[in-house]
């Protein structure tokens, strides 16, 4: 019966809209409106589904910048030239990624990237994301990698002072992460709340120059000489999803030579005796 009831009602729909010119406009407009609606909601759910390639091709792209930008050259010339360009040599170059997996709430917190082996991940690639610093590559499978994360007790990175160069070693003290800690910034220093701190460039892993974060509180070690300052961290760990893998190319000769200068210290060579 109520099939049978349905059934009726939409006739009777049916003739009164074919036999009435108001109903019958009422009608069309009702489906073309609903018709329209439907298609709108197509087209969005469509453009959703390409944001995500949208965004990987605006990975790649900014990957490219970075890789051209003159922070990721090495300058070679000797002296004064008119030739600029003729002595950069390409020293990093840019890999994106996205996040797969990551932790904030641990001591030693990690990070899962999609990107291994095959696309020329290494151990200890330095990561960043276009506001700042994230972590170093642990271990590489095929097709994914593992990051230590800032946001570790084992992670120091060299930052300094963009508006003085002053250095120092920059850790995670493992309760907040949105703040860092930077020591061995000397008293004498003029250091005040506001000031941008970069990475240093004192490493094969990271670029001189990667945003790190801002000082927001200016204390003192008891007793000693030295600054213990504060650092509001630009990026923000709980909100990571698109990151970028530095292939730093020529980090096996720098590793080389601070190897050789570290056996030299432990061994160092005697100088020839004088000949008479």
């Amino acid at each position: 019966m109520f099939f049978l009831f349905i059934g009726l009602e939409t006739v009777s729909f049916y003739l009164l809209a074919k036999n009435n010119n108001f109903q019958n406009t009422a009608v069309v407009n009702a489906s073309n409106y609903m018709v329209g609606q439907f298609y709108e909601s197509v087209s969005w759910f469509t453009d959703y589904l390409k944001l995500r390639d949208v965004n990987d091709q605006l990975l790649q792209e900014n990957a490219k910048y970075r890789s051209g930008v003159i922070q990721s050259f090495y300058n070679g010339n000797i002296g004064e030239t008119t030739k600029v360009d003729s002595g950069l040599k390409q020293q990093f170059s840019y890999i994106p990624a996205r996040v797969i997996n990551s932790t904030t709430n641990l001591r030693n917190n990690f990070l899962i990237l999609n990107r291994g082996i095959k696309h020329g991940i290494a151990k200890n690639m330095a990561v960043i994301t276009s506001t700042g610093i994230v972590g170093i590559v642990m271990e590489a499978s095929e097709n994914f990698c593992s990051v230590q994360s800032f946001l570790n007790k084992n992670a120091q990175i060299s930052v300094k002072i963009k508006e003085n160069g002053y250095f120092g070693p920059l850790v995670w003290d493992g309760e907040n992460p949105q703040y860092g800690t930077l020591t061995d910034i000397n008293k004498h220093v003029n250091v005040k709340v506001g000031q941008d701190i970069i990475t240093s460039g004192f490493s094969s892993i990271f670029p001189e120059g990667i945003n790190v974060g801002k000082v927001e509180v200016v204390d003192y070690d008891a007793g000693g000489n030295f600054y213990k300052l504060k650092i509001k961290l630009a990026t923000d760990f709980g909100n990571l999803s698109a990151v970028y893998i530095v292939n730093s190319l020529m980090k096996k000769e720098v590793q080389q030579l601070e190897t050789n200068a570290e056996a030299q210290e432990k061994n160092p060579v005697q100088p020839n005796a004088p000949k008479h």
